[in-house]
């Protein structure tokens, strides 16, 4: 386990920012999400109680002609709560039910092609969403973009059974991840 984690929250933005690190707690308050900058990088993790599900992981995207080591910082932070229900075309539930608590951290860094990115995070009771807006910018149409990939890791805590895609043939698993003998596809499904 990385010696360097804490699992001291803050009480509210304004420590958080201070401490150079944001936090996140599902409607349960069972489930962490710590969002934190180091040397101008974004990276976050995840804990249900003390038990740490994800290690110090990357997120980011990878844009064409600007720097992957990008130099952001937090130029502000909101929250909301999302509570809703809507209707699914089909399924076993009638109706679901779309409840979590959201942290919108809006980036800056100087650099002209990717000026701006807003990393919107949801801790749910059942787990977490990230997504990543380029918003407009101000006064000027947007240039074209070209996305070359996304710097988002996994690093899973523990040794836990995992489940996997398997293209058209029965899903992979369970296996532990230590004894998985390469990439696996998404959809992941791991027990810790």
């Amino acid at each position: 386990l990385c010696a360097a984690c804490t699992n001291v929250v803050p009480r509210s933005d304004a420590e958080s920012a201070a401490a150079g690190s944001y936090h996140l707690r599902s409607p349960d308050g069972r489930l962490t999400l710590t969002l934190f900058l180091v040397d101008g990088r974004l990276f976050y993790r995840a804990a249900l109680g003390a038990e740490r599900l994800i290690e110090k992981s990357a997120l980011g995207l990878v844009i064409e002609g600007a720097a992957e080591d990008a130099d952001w910082e937090v130029e502000r932070s909101s929250r909301r709560v999302v509570d809703e229900v809507w209707t699914p075309v089909w399924g076993k539930q009638r109706t679901v039910r779309n409840h979590a608590q959201e942290l919108t951290l809006e980036l800056v860094r100087g650099e002209a092609t990717l000026r701006r990115l807003h990393v919107v995070v949801r801790a749910y009771d059942e787990g977490v969403a990230i997504r990543y807006v380029l918003p407009e910018p101000e006064g000027a149409e947007r240039e074209p973009l070209g996305l070359r990939g996304e710097l988002t890791e996994f690093c899973l805590a523990g040794d836990g059974a995992a489940w996997s895609y398997n293209g058209e043939h029965r899903p992979r698993g369970p296996e532990r991840l230590s004894e998985s003998d390469g990439v696996r596809k998404v959809p992941l499904l791991v027990q810790s």
